[in-house]
């Protein structure tokens, strides 16, 4: 990696820490650069993919989707969002999002420019959409308002406009000015409980909105309140309703239910129907004005278009009366047109700039590496408890022969050790460097010598799924009470060599249970884990490589005991990938099978094998 790069990545990272630092307001909240795609925030740290620094395209969407991530740790709050379920959690999330958004850029100036940089990407490019989905059109309709109106991004308010008249031709203009004016209380929202409010009222309004009944039910005009044939049989409505319909552009029947009541007198009946629409309409129209600003004197086609549309039922674009059923009823919904939710839409444009730098810049690539932890999370104890018959005494005779064999794996093998000095020696690249980001910094030679490895790591994988379990005359032959006693005496063995610390992790419950930490000694009682869940192994393996990644110790290895294959081979052969890219070793112990996933590695059918092939595996250079 060139100097000028290296110099912008870490500058770029810097940054990024403190953006999340800030908009977080937790100490320990870090932005972590990681081979996974999935860019996403625990609540603790904020995930990115590592990509190109010197490009500005990538750098810019990292600190908007920082900004906004660390926007979600202090200002959303996520058991709230748990009250809410189905397609209207969608709705939800949009709320929470330009509310949120909002809230940053009060409180931190800067982050506007970027927050409107990823939102412009996002919206401002792409081609609106016909929507045939009214609840798609709802809930994208609410993006687009929200982040033009509430948190002042002008450049997407041209698609925002589009949106906006096909929802006029969708609902109405009625339905349509209700509908804003619920989403525009998220000006005044001030909490997450406050954007379920708003997302609640507007589910409850759209569901009570009902499709007009095919004309083709005959059923004596009872259900049409604005057909006046069930009054006048002498032909003489259909005048009246000509009169009315040319006379008025909106629809008579949601102005004027009561009309059809009066008609001794048609033609005063007639005029005084005439007038009173109007000036509905007049009311409206000038209520969109207030609405929307200048918005119609961009587009001046929105409130005229609206008056007309909820006639014309062989428009093509459908309307709510096209649909027989409610559309916005849970069982009824069709969320397939919504466009996808911010934080998947930048994660999935970070995650091409990633894949296109990686592929260009294999080097650099590698060097930007993290790690994150495992994703599948830690649980404390395990579900189905402990196994009393661990049968660890009868393993106790053997930690001796693997302290010697893990010895000369692990240490007896030549390292180089390194010294820094103010002048002579050999120049340091990296001291060179750092002299450009930390002046204080002055022994930049470098003296070398050959010496033995004088530290090392060891992270210990134990499977403790279902398949660990089966069921047998002797207790101690049944696969998880091996692989028990096995990272037991391991783990034994490693604690007692000098400069060498093992941690043991248990893979129960789809989760990772942290058996022994580091520097921590051994309890055997919580070793015996009894086997449940499936066998999720690439999470796991993930989990320890960023353990041993901000490990002090030089040599570093991971472990994995298991029965045979884990839930994806493919998933659990790029863990082992990215360990190798890392300095990271991993190596299997099979139980009565190969370690599936990993290719280096030893069988054993009983703990009394360890010794002997763990031994025969240092011979053939399996840890070297």
């Amino acid at each position: 990696m060139g100097i000028s790069n290296t110099v912008q990545l870490r500058r770029t990272r810097k940054r990024l820490d403190n953006i999340a630092l800030l908009v977080g307001e937790l100490a320990s909240v870090k932005v972590k650069f990681t081979t996974s795609g999935l860019a996403s925030t625990d609540g603790k740290s904020i995930s990115i993919r590592v990509g190109d620094f010197s490009n500005e395209h990538f750098v810019k969407m990292a600190i908007g989707l920082a900004f906004h991530e660390g926007g979600h740790i202090k200002h959303t709050d996520f058991e709230t969002t748990q009250n809410i379920s189905g397609s209207w959690f969608r709705v939800l999330n949009a709320v929470e999002d330009v509310r949120m958004e909002g809230l940053v850029q009060r409180d931190f100036k800067g982050a506007k420019k970027y927050l409107h940089y990823v939102n412009r990407d996002l919206f401002a490019g792409k081609t609106v959409r016909e929507y045939s989905s009214p609840f798609s059109l709802v809930n994208d309709y609410i993006v687009y308002r929200g982040f033009t109106l509430f948190t002042g991004n002008v450049v997407i308010r041209p698609n925002m406009l589009k949106l906006r008249k096909q929802l006029l031709d969708m609902l109405g203009e009625v339905n349509t000015l209700e509908v804003e004016s619920i989403i525009d209380e998220i000006a005044d929202a001030k909490t997450t409980q406050d954007s379920l409010t708003i997302a609640l009222k507007l589910r409850d309004f759209l569901q009570q909105l009902e499709p007009e009944q095919p004309e083709s039910e005959d059923e004596g005009g009872a259900g049409d309140s604005d057909d006046s044939t069930g009054e006048n049989s002498d032909g003489s409505s259909d005048n009246t309703s000509e009169s009315i319909t040319e006379s008025t552009q909106p629809d008579a029947d949601d102005n004027e239910p009561d009309t059809t009541q009066d008609a001794q007198s048609n033609s005063d009946n007639g005029s005084n129907v005439s007038q009173e629409p109007n000036e509905s309409s007049q009311t409206n129209e000038s209520l969109d004005e207030n609405v929307e600003d200048d918005f119609v004197s961009e587009d001046g086609n929105c409130s005229d278009n609206a008056d007309s549309s909820d006639d014309a039922k062989s428009n093509s674009i459908p309307t709510i009366t096209q649909f027989e059923n409610n559309p916005f009823e849970d069982e009824n919904i069709d969320d397939s047109e919504c466009m996808p939710d911010v934080h998947e839409t930048v994660r999935q444009i970070i995650n091409e700039l990633s894949d296109e730098f990686a592929m260009d810049n294999p080097d650099e690539y590698q060097e930007n590496l993290e790690y994150a932890d495992n994703l599948v999370g830690n649980i404390e104890h395990p579900p189905k408890g402990y196994d009393y018959y661990h049968g660890f005494d009868s393993v106790k005779g053997q930690i001796n022969q693997l302290k010697l064999i893990l010895k000369r794996a692990l240490i007896d093998e030549a390292r180089v050790r390194r010294n820094y000095v103010r002048d002579g020696g050999v120049l340091d690249g990296q001291r060179v460097l750092d002299l450009v980001t930390n002046p204080n910094t002055a022994c930049i030679f470098r003296n070398e010598k050959r010496a033995k490895a004088p530290s090392a790591a060891v992270s210990i994988i134990v499977d403790a799924s279902w398949s660990m379990h089966i069921d047998e005359v002797h207790h101690d032959a049944q696969p998880f009470r091996v692989a028990n006693q096995a990272a037991y005496a391991m783990a034994s063995a490693l604690d007692m060599l000098p400069n060498v610390e093992c941690e043991v992790r248990h893979m129960v419950n789809n989760k990772s249970l942290l058996t022994k930490p580091f520097a921590i000694p051994i309890n055997s009682n919580r070793f015996a884990v009894t086997p449940c869940g499936c066998t999720p192994t690439a999470p796991l393996v993930r989990g320890s490589i960023a353990s041993l990644s901000g490990h002090r110790f030089d040599k570093k290895l991971v472990i994995v005991i298991t029965d045979g294959e884990p839930d994806c081979v493919d998933s659990l052969r790029l863990a082992v990938s990215d360990a190798q890219i890392a300095g990271i070793g991993v190596k299997g112990i099979g139980i009565k099978c190969p370690t599936y996933g990993i290719d280096d590695g030893v069988i054993i059918n009983d703990v009394a094998e360890l010794s002997a092939e763990l031994s025969r595996a240092v011979r053939d250079g399996i840890f070297d």
